[in-house]
């Protein structure tokens, strides 16, 4: 059964912080044997695929996506599991949930790490579903579209996605990638050892060790890099957000990760890429 957790990361219909980097490794082997803690837990797997939307927005560093996923929920020490290959397009159609999800990010404020404010709504291209949360999308009034302009287009036009929307407005796709990412989350206490958290004072010792840590390992045959580990806390507020960015920088130190760090996300990645 698929985690509740992972639907509400996915579906977060508000801005929150999200506090992120990733590590390259060359293989998931590599991954385990810096975290042999990995080894036990539950991963969902996701494929997905993601359209970067408008020039603009991104080179004012924001971020405007559309996404596509299938979340497929599997545990990898199963043996059904074991016997999958580790680049196959496995989908057990039993278990596969598809979403659509549209995405924005506000501008990056981090140092160590990528903070960004960020909110992800889900949508259903069902005519009626679609016409119905364009009205009421939080990240359309962020973009702050034209409301007689989205008025005239829903009377006008039938809508087959969302990017009939966008294109209305002259915001094409930018960038495309997709591949695989294997989810999960670790208690931070599995992370560190007591004697260093207790040097961060935070407020609440038990809350900080059970704190959870949201694991992503992202397989894109699109970037350079092979395999990212990525590392990421969700805060509410910016002061939270900073500590998040301190605990994210302690782990990289402490598992001698400094020299494996990309700061550079996914689409920065691939535009790079792009131009060189």
């Amino acid at each position: 059964m698929l985690k509740m957790r992972l639907f509400q990361f996915l579906n977060s219909n508000i801005l929150k912080y999200e506090v992120e980097t990733r590590f390259y490794f060359n293989s998931k082997e590599e991954i385990y044997k810096i975290f042999p803690q990995f080894i036990n837990l539950n991963f969902t797997q996701i494929y997905w695929e993601t359209s970067i939307l408008s020039k603009n927005l991104f080179f004012q560093d924001n971020l405007l996506r559309i996404s596509k996923v299938e979340i497929i929920d599997f545990n990898e020490n199963s043996s059904s599991y074991k016997d999958i290959p580790n680049n196959s397009i496995y989908i057990d159609h039993d278990k596969k949930i598809e979403k659509n999800y549209l995405g924005y990010k506000e501008n990056d404020i981090g140092s160590f790490c990528n903070i960004r404010k960020e909110i992800d709504e889900e949508f259903f291209y069902e005519e009626k579903k679609l016409k119905n949360f364009i009205i009421k999308s939080n990240i359309i009034k962020i973009l702050k579209l034209d409301k007689l302009k989205i008025k005239e287009l829903l009377n006008k036009k039938k809508l087959i996605s969302l990017k009939d929307l966008f294109l209305y407005f002259d915001i094409e796709e930018f960038l495309y990638f997709n591949g695989k990412s294997e989810v999960s989350s670790i208690s931070l206490k599995n992370l560190l050892d007591k004697n260093i958290l207790k040097k961060f004072n935070f407020e609440n010792f038990e809350k900080l060790l059970n704190l959870k840590v949201n694991l992503k390992i992202m397989f894109c045959d699109y970037l350079i890099f092979p395999i990212l580990l990525e590392i990421e806390f969700i805060a509410s507020n910016k002061g939270r957000a900073f500590f998040y960015e301190k605990v994210i920088e302690e782990i990289a130190g402490n598992y001698k990760l400094i020299n494996k760090i990309i700061k550079k996300e996914p689409p920065q990645i691939l535009f790079d890429q792009k131009i060189k």
